[in-house]
């Protein structure tokens, strides 16, 4: 399933439901079986090791944003929100199972699911990733007019963005999402993740090889 399921869309998502993942904590693996049916299975820890986009979000780097948008998934249930967050395979359980296994999970895809950028506004134009590298996309966007695009990853502090060269300020989508407002036409817009610390790590490298050039 892994292998399927990354190769239909790069940039989908896949969603664990909250009932299949808390009887997954309190379960243990007691043989092979067990094992194959959590890495089949893809629960978050094997997504990210078989590079499939998890909706969850097991990362050190949490804000009350993030952590909202969670919990508006998980009581929404079948939702836009799920579309918005590029989710095309939802894992549950099936009614009635009382331990997770390959005979006890049920899987649902998602044809409404929202590529990883998008026009919020229905026929406004087209968006499309020229590159994708961790923390920096580029986006081509072909707008019939005034519309709102969003990148689909989570508006942390730091998060950078310019249109057409220039820089401009990245807004949010439903509370967590990047977005910016462009007008009609051809535009290159582009998302760069530059926090802070990015900056001072920087100027203490620039710093360091200074002093060490002088020393020598």
């Amino acid at each position: 399933m892994a292998r399927g399921f990354e190769g239909e869309r790069r940039y989908d998502r896949i969603y664990h439901e909250d009932g299949l993942m808390r009887l997954w904590e309190r379960g243990r693996l007691e043989s092979e079986d067990d094992y194959l049916a959590m890495r089949e299975l893809l629960a978050p820890s094997f997504g990210v090791a078989f590079g499939v986009h998890e909706a969850r979000s097991y990362q050190t780097l949490r804000t009350r944003a993030a952590d909202a948008f969670q919990m508006r998934l998980s009581f929404a249930g079948e939702s836009p929100l799920m579309d918005w967050a590029g989710i095309r395979l939802v894992v549950g359980l099936a009614q009635g199972a009382s331990r997770v296994g390959l005979d006890t999970v049920r899987l649902m895809t998602r044809p409404t699911a929202r590529p990883r950028a998008f026009i919020v506004e229905a026929g406004a134009g087209s968006v499309e990733i020229e590159s994708y590298l961790p923390g920096d996309v580029a986006l081509r966007v072909r707008a019939a007019g005034p519309c709102e695009i969003v990148f689909a990853e989570a508006a942390y502090p730091g998060w950078k963005a310019t249109l057409d060269g220039r820089a401009a300020a990245p807004g949010t989508f439903e509370g967590i999402f990047l977005s910016m407002r462009v007008p009609a036409g051809e535009h290159t817009v582009r998302f760069a993740f530059r926090p802070a610390s990015f900056a001072a790590g920087a100027a203490l490298s620039l710093l360091t090889i200074g002093v060490v050039l002088f020393v020598v």
